[in-house]
């Protein structure tokens, strides 16, 4: 039963996924990369520096209160962060106890989110790739 439910929530984010449109979807992996490289280069030093530090707690505790009433524990469960950035969610989610895997075309954010991780003594895993073409169902 907890497989059929897993591969329910893996079809759903690939459907959610398909009927989404933007502006990169007619760019290939490699002009996506360098974009989002650039960016990533560009903007602050540390993990997303958009938005205010507060903002970002809130939101965060919002998603970890709306997750533990669905009945998820965040301590010891594996997070698969897709289009993580230079780790805006995988940070506080690794800070929380959760074994993340962080996953993005960018190579200078994954780089910021690692030096940051680090820095905090976080385990965390990353993989640079894009999430049209990650296997998915292999990266657990």
């Amino acid at each position: 039963m907890k497989k059929r439910a897993e591969d329910k929530n893996i079809q759903n984010w690939v459907d959610f996924w398909k009927s989404s449109k933007g502006v990169f979807d007619n760019k290939s992996d490699n002009e996506q990369a360098e974009f989002w490289d650039i960016r990533w280069g560009i903007t602050g030093s540390g993990i997303s520096k958009h938005a205010k530090p507060v903002r970002k707690k809130k939101s965060m505790n919002e998603i970890f209160e709306m997750l533990e009433q669905a009945g998820f524990k965040i301590r010891g469960s594996s997070i698969l962060d897709i289009g993580s950035g230079p780790g805006s969610a995988a940070i506080p989610f690794a800070e929380a106890g959760a074994r993340v895997t962080a996953l993005d075309i960018s190579s200078t954010a994954l780089d910021r989110l690692k030096r940051y991780a680090d820095k905090k003594g976080l385990d965390r895993d990353t993989i640079t790739s894009s999430w049209w073409t990650a296997e998915i169902g292999k990266l657990g």
